[in-house]
């Protein structure tokens, strides 16, 4: 697909990267879906236009866009991924048309109002339940186009949840007090509770006489109000008694720690709990520190988001820790992970704008995807050139352009190489191991391993590893020979998709001329990917082996330079 530069799109119309500056974006057409990051953190960010027939927006596409004021999204979206909007906070009143499907967790966290009438509310995550509420509130009142089963279905939940989805800050919205009333979601039982919350709002007075006025007009006239159809009858709900007497927590019998209550300095979670649940401490100014019991088994999604909490150890019973459980925590400078066996369970964004930290202690597990945890930390910076952590390379950190990797490294990570646009070689040593599938993510080095059989690569990192391959062939290093007529082989049998590669790295073009594995056909195609990379060099050396080997059996072919 042809498109301007700024935008980076597959074949099957997948947009995976914008280049772009930002401002006002208008996405090309024929773009069907937004790949995962596709614009993550672009804080220059202003609009996007997404065409008619993009049915995905991936997860994290425009999480961090914080200048991003206005998206258009078409009918044609099916799938929203998760934090796909997260943390674009001058977003406002995003509208989703249409019959969204699925919504990721937290898609839509420091959004403003959702406006999304045609999406159950009850299947949200949390976060973004009281938003599509207010949406829904502002969609009902314009009397937008809405599907009627649909419409019930979210007043009915509404009705049920209305304590959970009003909140101190819109208790006084003159529209929330008339769709609650209007729609009878209000029953006179419940003018104490919302009179008890008017009481601690700024504007309590003129609140509370907003919510009299609605009362006399609705509850004491007896005038009808719109009705969904009624909820089936549950039994009431058992008492639940908490697992610790504890003021300072709320925790459910199942062990679910709810919310803090305390002033915070050094705090010591209950054992027994089991869970920390979504923003149970989020916003604790006065938490100082915090140890974790080893009963606990999950961090929910932003757990201690925005604390000023300065040191924690997570103890190695912990197997699922949530997206941005550490975020915007900015007092946080150390991080201790106990030994474990493995880490699945801990997603790579936990301590997102957390920018400060800088002792880490962490096992060989998490160092996998430590680059991704403690990106842009000091921690992270200090390690250096190389940055390993038990014999696990997690970052290159330098800026050499042909890189001789330390002997004594077993494993390269994940990103380890990632966006190092200039690298032109990485020498392995033979203590190496492992080496990840995406270590050299956006950037095509010469991977010089000849010790390293071909077929023990990713298929990705294949076409570096042949052009190391060649680089130490022709300088006449000692081979394994069963290795090398291997290389050859595969060099040979897949040269079509090397050409490329072989441009770019001149060892690998003159092993093609030494082996004669370039047919006459293929040399106009060698010519255009020239062209293509606007190398001169290997240009004028393709022409050099047209006229050498190939002139005399076409002699209807001229190549010229």
């Amino acid at each position: 697909m042809k498109t301007k530069q700024e935008f980076v799109i597959t074949k099957k119309g997948v947009l995976t990267k914008y280049n772009g500056p930002g401002g006002d974006v208008v996405i090309p057409e024929g773009v069907k879906a937004i790949g995962e990051r596709a614009f993550y953190g672009c804080k220059g960010l202003e609009s996007v236009i997404i065409p008619e027939g993009v049915t995905e927006i991936g997860g994290f596409a425009f999480r961090g866009c914080t200048e991003l004021r206005k998206v258009t999204v078409p009918e044609s979206v099916k799938m929203i991924g998760r934090y796909a909007f997260a943390d674009c906070k001058s977003l406002k009143n995003l509208t989703i048309p249409g019959r969204v499907k699925e919504i990721g967790k937290s898609a839509f966290s420091y959004c403003s109002d959702l406006i999304m009438p045609n999406f159950p509310i009850s299947k949200l995550e949390k976060w973004d339940k009281e938003k599509a509420f207010h949406g829904f509130v502002k969609a009902y009142l314009e009397n937008m186009e809405m599907d009627e089963e649909m419409e019930a279905e979210n007043l009915r939940y509404i009705k049920s949840q209305k304590k959970n989805l009003v909140s101190y800050s819109t208790i006084g919205d003159d529209d929330t007090l008339r769709f609650l009333f209007e729609t009878g979601a209000v029953k006179p039982a419940d003018i104490e509770w919302m009179l008890q919350m008017a009481s601690v709002v700024i504007r309590r007075d003129e609140t509370k006489e907003k919510i009299m006025e609605y009362k006399a007009r609705y509850l004491d006239s007896g005038v009808l109000v719109k009705k969904a159809a009624q909820p089936r009858k549950t039994a009431a709900p058992r008492k639940k008694t908490p697992i610790n007497i504890d003021p300072d927590f709320d925790i459910s019998p199942k062990g679910v720690l709810t919310e803090y209550k305390g002033p915070g300095g050094d705090v010591v979670i209950p054992e027994g709990v089991k869970e920390i649940d979504n923003q149970a401490f989020t916003g604790c100014k006065g938490l100082a520190s915090v140890t974790i019991p080893e009963s606990v088994r999950k961090i929910r999604f932003y757990a201690f988001g925005e604390c000023s909490i300065q040191a924690v150890t997570i103890p190695k019973s912990v197997q699922s820790i949530e997206s941005s459980a550490f975020c915007e925590c900015e007092n946080l400078t150390s991080v201790t992970f106990q030994d474990r066996e493995d880490a699945p369970g801990i997603e790579q964004d936990i301590f997102y704008n957390s920018p400060n930290i800088t002792n880490v202690a962490i096992p060989r597990c998490v160092a996998r995807i430590a680059f991704a945890l403690f990106e842009d930390t000091p921690w992270l910076k200090k390690l250096g050139e190389f940055a390993v952590v038990d014999h696990f390379l997690i970052k290159y950190q330098g800026r050499e352009t042909n890189v001789v990797i330390p002997e004594g490294v077993t494993e390269i990570g994940c990103g380890t190489f990632r966006d190092c646009a200039n690298l032109q070689s990485v020498t392995i040593p033979k203590s190496v191991e492992e080496i990840d599938k995406s270590a050299f993510e956006d950037s095509r080095p010469a991977i010089i391993a000849p010790h390293i059989p071909i077929d023990e690569f990713a298929p990705k990192n294949k076409p570096g590893a042949c052009a190391g391959f060649a680089k130490a062939y022709l300088d006449g290093m000692e081979l394994d020979e069963e290795i090398k007529e291997e290389y050859l082989e595969y060099i040979k049998g897949n040269k079509k998709r090397l050409y490329p590669d072989a441009v770019r790295h001149e060892e690998l073009l003159q092993l093609m001329f030494a082996g004669k594995m370039i047919p006459r056909k293929d040399v106009d195609v060698l010519l255009e990917e020239c062209e293509k990379q606007k190398n001169a060099t290997a240009k004028a050396a393709v022409l050099e082996y047209a006229h050498q080997f190939l002139g005399a059996a076409d002699s209807g072919k001229s190549y010229k330079l």
